[in-house]
């Protein structure tokens, strides 16, 4: 069963019983109250266990979303493998540290920034004539993008861009941030 099936699944189980504990408790309201609070509870532990499911089955679509970004669980751990020999000890961590607490969307964003650092580095280690063939190809009438010897001064920076839309349709402008990610010292 796929993921959004299953997610689709436990909504309705969840509204169904919410239905049900809604009707059992007007039909039943001559009960006790240790009935109804024992009812209570065990509706509020059935709504946090849906919950938890919920949350799990959307974490496990997140991962796989993150594990397409590389094609497979190889090219995943082949670029994990090269962020852990040559990224600073405080990125490798930071890194960890979103992917093991950061929302869906932040590890994502994370997953993207060490794949355009990780594409960068593989393109300053082939020689120039290779790298002519596999640099992105500008647009007609696209201005060209000037090398950029400088880098993000911060984090926040290389984060700002890399969420402007255009890092996502114009391959000049991404190419600058690419090269400036190669340059940056934090």
């Amino acid at each position: 069963m796929d993921i959004e099936h299953e997610q689709a699944h436990l909504e309705d189980d969840l509204e169904r019983d919410l239905s049900i504990g809604d009707q059992q408790g007007t039909e039943d309201s001559e009960q006790e109250s240790d009935q109804t609070e024992s009812d209570t509870e065990s509706r509020s532990k059935d709504n946090e266990d849906y919950k938890a499911k919920y949350e799990e089955l959307q974490r496990k679509e997140a991962e796989r979303e993150i594990l397409g970004l590389f094609g497979d669980e190889n090219g995943y751990q082949e670029v994990t493998n090269w962020a852990s020999e040559s990224l600073s000890e405080d990125d490798v961590n930071l890194y960890n540290a979103v992917m093991e607490e950061g929302t869906n969307q932040q590890r994502l964003f994370a997953a993207r920034a060490l794949q355009a650092m990780h594409k960068l580095a593989s393109l300053e280690g082939n020689n120039q004539t290779s790298n002519a063939t596999n640099l992105p190809q500008p647009k007609l009438n696209a201005p060209r993008a000037q090398p950029s010897r400088v880098g993000f001064k911060t984090q926040e920076d290389m984060i700002k861009a890399m969420s402007d839309e255009r890092y996502h349709y114009d391959d000049a402008y991404r190419l600058q941030v690419e090269q400036k990610v190669a340059y940056s010292n934090f």
